[in-house]
Formats: C-alpha cells, sequence, structure tokens
C-alpha cells in the first residue's frame, strides 16, 4: 500500500472507473461516486479518455492497458447488487431498459439478480437448491430460453430444474 494524496486517488478511481465500466456517461460516474458531474468532468479533462454517441449520450472509456475486449456470453446471471448494475445511473443504464427498472431495483433498495440476455436486461432469477425461477420482463424467444438453460447448466449442472415466468 503506497498512500497518496487525495487528487491523486481520485484521479486513480475515476481512471479505474472509465477503463473497468466505460463506455459511461458523466452522469454515471458521478451517480457511482456520489459526487458532482463538474468534479467527474474535472477529473476526465486529466485522462486519455475516448468519447463516443450512442441514443444521444456522450460515453467516455479509457481503454490504455486494458485486455483486449471479448464478447459477452448469450446469457449471463449476474449477482444482486451486482456492480454492472450499480456502476452505472440506473434511470439511463446502457444494460437496463426503464421500464425493466423495478423488476431490478425495488423501492426499499435491494437489487434483485438479473438475467443478462446479448447485453442487455431480460429477466431476473432465484435460485433454491435444484430450482431454478427465472422471470421474464418479456416473452422470451425458443433460442433465447437455450441460452438460459445452457448458461445454468454451465454454473450449476444439469440437473437443475429451470422454470419461466412472466413478470
Amino acid at each position: 500500500f503506497a498512500p497518496m494524496e487525495e487528487r491523486d486517488a481520485l484521479l486513480e478511481q475515476t481512471r479505474r472507473y472509465f477503463t473497468n465500466y466505460g463506455p459511461a456517461s458523466v452522469r454515471d460516474a458521478a451517480y457511482y461516486f456520489g459526487t458532482s458531474q463538474t468534479e467527474i468532468k474535472k477529473q476526465l479533462a486529466q485522462l486519455p479518455v475516448e468519447a463516443a454517441e450512442c441514443e444521444g449520450q456522450r460515453l467516455f472509456s479509457l481503454q490504455s492497458g486494458r485486455a483486449p475486449e471479448r464478447a459477452l456470453p448469450d446469457c449471463l446471471f449476474l449477482a444482486g447488487f451486482d456492480p454492472l448494475m450499480l456502476g452505472y445511473e440506473k434511470k439511463q443504464s446502457i444494460f437496463l431498459s426503464p421500464e425493466y427498472l423495478r423488476g431490478i431495483f425495488s423501492l426499499s433498495g435491494i437489487v434483485m439478480p438479473p438475467v443478462l440476455l446479448r447485453g442487455a436486461v431480460a429477466g431476473r432469477w432465484k435460485r433454491s437448491g435444484r430450482q431454478l425461477l427465472v422471470t421474464q420482463f418479456r416473452p422470451f424467444s425458443r433460442e433465447e430460453r437455450g441460452f438460459v438453460e445452457e448458461a445454468a447448466a454451465q454454473l450449476w449442472g444439469e440437473e437443475l430444474r429451470i422454470t419461466f415466468q412472466n413478470a
């Protein structure tokens, strides 16, 4: 552990955020750090970030020193309170459609475990013993159900019984 000045620590945290969570907006980073967008902009001005426009949002990332990106699997079972859900301003997340917000973030502050299909939240999951309950926020295609079944088998074995239900 090497102590550092607060301003250096803030810059390092910002560098790590945009390296690992990018592409992300200034608003996402401000939400994550609990600070102002002005403060994030000051930090960004000191970093070699790349900017891109996506659906009307200006997104930033810092790719230097990062391993080459691999494609996301077709299906991922994320944990409750997963950093992918917490690392972005939830009302503008590139992974979570606004209409599914309450299916993942409860009003009491609980963050349910999401099912990510082809890079977007499409439901949530709950496992109990050899039972897996998948709550679909929209109907899954036959192919998507196959992705869910394959990912579940990889994680928990093929003896798992999967039930799909609509939200």
